[in-house]
């Protein structure tokens, strides 16, 4: 009982799991973690448009942001509903995998999944989820999809926020976050022989532009159909207005695009006609 008294005291701490990280012991005490202390025997079970996935939970806040689908769950049905067998689908700002197990199993093992998620912590709960899943069709990247290849960071969040990525970092600078690997779109496409998505969701907290603009070559492509991405107005760099993200959408061929309120944020829905 100690010893669970003493992992209870010490939930998630950051320094905690880098130290634990370093011995290779991270990832299984977390699974433990949520057998032992998790709500409903640590994992949920979810389903969206046919498709059943498994999660695990280490906490009730985890499990309330699941159940909910992070509040994504009208777009997320969308996204499985407009995928094909044989698809291709690109998870910009993975987070812990909610879109990408699902899109794993609407694309079936002769699709793909091309996942990207720079956060240490979530990216190790992303494995976890897609192994938990047994989903054999999802390649994933610990890296910041940007306009440029460099060094960055990522800012801690604030409450109820996921992180978001600062700018380029140098080293007359010391950090404040998380240092992390910022590449294009479309120099990983290139590097690793990854096919043309048909479908993109892109959730990166006010660095989509420079997503966009990284992966443009990429998204020209005709087989490219579908870009599903969240604008987060007050998270934008300085100059960047909402407005512009819709108007390069469009200018790299999307002749469809919606806007769906998601207050304070929205979503733009691009596609090449009717999809």
């Amino acid at each position: 009982m100690a010893t669970r008294d003493l992992i209870s005291n010490l939930r998630y701490r950051d320094e905690l799991l880098t130290i634990l990280g370093r011995m290779g012991v991270r990832g299984t005490l977390r699974r433990r973690w949520c057998r032992w202390f998790g709500p409903g025997g640590g994992t949920v079970r979810l389903r969206v448009a046919a498709q059943s996935g498994v999660f695990y939970v280490h906490d009730d806040r985890a499990l309330d942001w699941l159940k909910s689908f992070g509040g994504e769950e009208q777009l997320l049905t969308r996204v499985i509903k407009a995928l094909q067998r044989g698809d291709t689908f690109y998870d910009v700002g993975a987070e812990v995998g909610l879109f990408s197990a699902f899109a794993a199993k609407a694309v079936g093992e002769e699709g793909r999944v091309i996942a990207f998620e720079p956060e240490e912590h979530r990216f190790e709960r992303l494995h976890d989820n897609l192994k938990l899943n047994a989903l054999k069709n999802v390649r994933v990247f610990r890296i910041a999809l940007s306009d440029r290849c460099a060094q960055g960071e990522l800012l801690a969040a604030q409450p109820g926020t996921a992180p978001r990525v600062g700018p380029a970092r140098s080293a007359s600078r010391v950090g404040r976050g998380q240092v992390i690997r910022m590449m294009t779109g479309d120099s990983i496409v290139g590097q690793e022989s990854l096919p043309v998505p048909q479908a993109v969701k892109i959730d990166v907290e006010g660095h989509e532009l420079s997503v966009l603009r990284g992966l443009e070559s990429t998204l020209r492509k005709p087989e490219c159909r579908l870009v599903c991405c969240e604008v987060h107005p007050r998270l934008l760099p300085a100059g960047v207005e909402p407005g512009e993200i819709g108007n390069y959408l469009a200018s790299l061929g999307f002749t469809r695009i919606e806007t769906v309120p998601r207050p304070p944020d929205f979503h733009l829905i691009a596609s090449r006609g009717e999809f």
